[in-house]
């Protein structure tokens, strides 16, 4: 038998790492940077913005998250050899260019909002200027990177209105691989939800300390032993210091209840404390979680919470919390980490305003149902006497708009990073802060609309163009 060639496992891992970014970039953008070559445009100054086109229907606001991700990799960002001699192969780039691209950097300007900003559609929330055929080279990693962050932040910002106070936690299960669960988490951290203690990457990374210890069990536990009291106390009492949850609708539900409760007096008896949480893993989460609770009390564990888990939504569990189910902690999986409801976000990256020898010039996409506003941009948010926000204006950088904010904040200049980027707690605190300033319909799972302008001069500007 033939040894197996460990290399070319490792070579073609399934991994994405930052080694494959380079070539992550669109042939087409090297094709666009070589034709302006060959005109003088490869010296032209450009400005991008990055938004989304429209927001869906099932959802009222997004939450702007990425932008940690977008600009640690543009600083780090670099073309091996091997790369260039690939773009090289395939004729993407020629000689001339190969040379540049071995000093290459993105000595770029990036003002961009906040991460953990509400945000609605035509927004500008990433502004980019710099060498046009730079920022072209952009456009594939910058939509992945900004589409699939937000998608995410915005599902679990609904997830956590509609739990109205209740601990939602979710874990790294059924996702569309560890990166995308990874950033699920991240989103739903920042909206006010608790991810998984058991995915300790996740806490381990941003050096975050888990709010409670969830060290869960599989049905699999269960199984393994002759009988349901036996398995919960073993597990009981190898964490007995912590509070660990229990499975209790492996076979008979009812009966499982009862074994729990004989588990926990057993356990208290001994260690004077319960170190259980009752989980229920499927079925009528209102009809079990009363019965659950009546018969926790009824023993005497009203210090028992329960946990439920499953395929639960923002809508399922809308209708949970309505009729006021004692349910401690709601568990979400499948449906959250997929955003089922609303999967895709079309993000875009359009060219604003172009400066050449000849001049600076605005620019638009007219097309419609696809089209961008010219000019370097600002959003601006207004607020009321009460210093609550009433409505967005996408207007002009030179704009000035009473009793507003400004949204767009410089990050990087010229290719260095010149503001400090804040932990994900204070991002955290960010969107709890502002969220609480927006109208309080935006949180609800029925439409509801925020107004979103343009200025006067960004008016002025596209009549202009339209002229021209």
């Amino acid at each position: 038998m033939a040894t197996p060639n460990n290399k070319i496992l490792l070579k073609n891992s399934h991994r994405f790492t930052d080694d494959s970014l380079p070539l992550f970039l669109m042939a087409g953008g090297f094709g666009m940077w070589r034709a302006w070559r060959r005109v003088g445009l490869d010296k032209a100054i450009a400005t991008y913005d990055v938004f989304v086109r429209d927001l869906p229907a099932n959802r009222n606001y997004f939450v702007f998250t990425g932008l940690e991700e977008v600009l640690a990799d543009l600083l780090k960002w670099k073309f091996s050899k091997s790369d260039i001699q690939t773009l090289l192969k395939y004729d993407v780039i020629d000689k001339a260019m190969a040379k540049e691209l071995a000093s290459f950097k993105f000595d770029i300007d990036v003002e961009a909002m906040p991460e953990g900003t509400i945000c609605f559609a035509n927004e500008p929330m990433i502004k980019f200027t710099g060498p046009l055929y730079k920022l072209e080279l952009l456009y594939l990693y910058i939509v992945n990177a900004v589409s699939s962050n937000t998608i995410f932040s915005s599902k679990c910002a609904r997830v956590v209105n509609a739990a109205q106070g209740k601990t939602f936690v979710m874990p790294a299960t059924r996702s569309h691989g560890f990166e995308s669960c990874f950033k699920c988490m991240r989103g739903l951290y920042i909206c006010g939800g608790t991810p998984s203690s058991s995915q300790l990457a996740f806490w381990n990374k941003y050096n975050l300390k888990p709010q409670a210890a969830f060290i869960a069990q599989t049905h699999a536990f269960i199984k393994s032993f002759d009988g349901e009291e036996e398995a919960i106390i073993a597990y009981g009492e190898t964490f007995k210091d912590a509070v660990v949850p229990i499975l209790v609708d492996t076979y008979d539900f009812e009966n499982g209840v009862e074994v729990f409760i004989s588990a926990a007096k057993k356990l208290k008896h001994k260690h004077g404390r319960i170190p259980l949480l009752m989980y229920i893993d499927s079925g009528d989460f209102v009809k079990r979680s009363f019965y659950a609770r009546k018969k926790l009390d009824a023993a005497g564990m009203k210090e028992v919470k329960i946990l439920v888990s499953g395929n639960i939504d923002e809508y399922r569990l809308e209708k949970i919390v309505a009729k006021k189910a004692p349910i401690d902690l709601f568990l979400g999986i499948t449906e959250i980490v997929n955003s089922a409801d609303a999967p895709i976000l079309e993000v875009v990256h359009k060219l604003a305003e172009i400066k050449t020898e000849r001049g600076t010039r605005s620019v638009m996409k007219l097309t419609h149902g696809k089209k961008s506003y010219p000019g370097r941009k600002q959003v601006f948010r207004i607020k009321d006497k009460q210093g609550h926000y009433i409505k967005d204006i996408i207007g002009l950088e030179k704009d000035k708009i009473a009793n507003s904010e400004k949204l767009l904040e410089k990050y990087l200049d010229k290719g260095k990073l010149i503001k400090d980027l804040p932990k994900l707690e204070d991002i955290k605190a960010y969107y709890a802060r502002y969220l609480a300033l927006m109208p309080k319909k935006l949180k609800s799972l029925k439409p509801a609309s925020y107004p979103v302008e343009l200025s006067a001069g960004m008016k002025k500007l596209i009549a202009n163009f339209k002229h021209q």
